[in-house]
């Protein structure tokens, strides 16, 4: 894995490997993005680019999608400043 051995090369004492380490983490971001990405396509619900924050309008909306997609119960806490990026590298594996 070429990322792998960028990071040997820059830190080697990180003991970060691609696999479990690169691959877990990418799975995590594309299972975040794909949540993200669901909950733009619901009624009263949003995301703000400028600071990564999902939008609200109402906590019925939050509790629906919850019903839909468990994982993501936690998620209007946090801020996601990689949303974007994510839109570039994951966008294309999902089905439309």
């Amino acid at each position: 894995m070429e990322l792998e051995r960028y990071i040997h090369k820059y830190h080697p004492r990180s003991g970060l490997k691609g696999e479990p380490h690169i691959k877990n983490k990418m799975r995590y971001w594309k299972r975040c993005y794909g949540s993200i990405a669901l909950l733009k396509t619901r009624s009263g619900l949003g995301f703000q680019y400028s600071d990564g924050t999902i939008i609200v309008d109402d906590p019925k909306h939050w509790i629906d999608f919850i019903k839909i997609d468990p994982q993501a119960k936690k998620m209007n806490t946090k801020k996601w400043p990689l949303f974007e990026d994510w839109e570039e590298i994951f966008d294309k594996d999902r089905a439309t």
